[in-house]
């Protein structure tokens, strides 16, 4: 396979992956927003996670940590954040079947 080919199909994956773990966090956020009950921390977590993986990598250059070009290294921070959450959401899920 030809290296510019497959370094755009990993890149436009790890895109897809990322917009999609991100929007099912949010929704995941607004599901337990309107539920009848108050939010609790989870719901929170979620909306700070999501804030976090969408300004990672503004943060990360206004820190000058990384400069504009270094898509890797965003995404890594990016669904770094994301997949913490999933790590969290997994405890969670465990935690309450058990109970």
């Amino acid at each position: 396979m030809n290296q510019k080919l497959a370094a755009r199909l990993h890149n436009g994956a790890g895109v897809m992956y990322g917009v999609t773990f991100t929007l099912a966090v949010l929704v995941w956020f607004l599901a337990t927003w309107r539920e009848d009950r108050p939010p609790g921390w989870f719901a929170w977590y979620s909306l700070v996670t999501v804030v976090a993986a969408v300004v990672s990598s503004f943060a990360l250059i206004a820190a000058g940590i990384a400069a504009p070009g270094d898509i890797g290294l965003f995404q890594r921070a990016w669904l770094g954040s994301l997949n913490t959450w999933m790590l969290v959401f997994a405890c969670r899920v465990r935690v309450q079947s058990r109970r």
